[in-house]
């Protein structure tokens, strides 16, 4: 069997590519210990639409005693005007724990210290979710 100059090219290009080092996405988390292998995991960038249980400690640690504080302080996009107009609200919607929430403002009345989740869903896909109501996004919260 005759091996062509092209076969063996790509055959060499195929062997580099599987001796190549880690891409820079992937991070390793250290040698490995004894009788276990090193993993790796992806690397890790900042979730823009949910706030960390490590993020809500230090803002707590920090003087956020309520909901809304958290959020002005980890993520105050999620609560930007999205259209000016007096006769429609640019407010999320928000929800804590399966339960409506009238505006951002009554966030205040929730304390920080109950809360174990903060999520925030697109425009559109709160819409798919909610309905139009939620056509400016949505705040999921959810606590004890």
């Amino acid at each position: 069997m005759r091996c062509s100059t092209r076969a063996f090219a790509a055959l060499a290009i195929l062997a580099a590519a599987a001796c190549a080092p880690p891409s820079q996405d992937v991070v390793r988390t250290g040698p490995a210990t004894p009788g276990q292998s090193a993993s790796t995991e992806p690397s890790s960038r900042p979730n823009r639409n949910r706030v960390t249980v490590e993020e809500m400690d230090e803002l707590r640690s920090r003087g956020a005693t309520d909901v809304l504080a958290l959020i002005q302080r980890a993520r105050p996009n999620w609560l930007r005007t999205r259209r000016v107009d007096q006769a429609v609200s640019s407010d999320p919607y928000i929800i804590y724990n399966e339960r409506r929430i009238g505006s951002p403002a009554e966030l205040r009345s929730i304390p920080s210290a109950l809360v174990t989740s903060l999520e925030y869903i697109s425009p559109p896909a709160s819409v798919g979710r909610y309905g139009m109501q939620a056509e400016f996004g949505a705040i999921i919260i959810r606590g004890q």
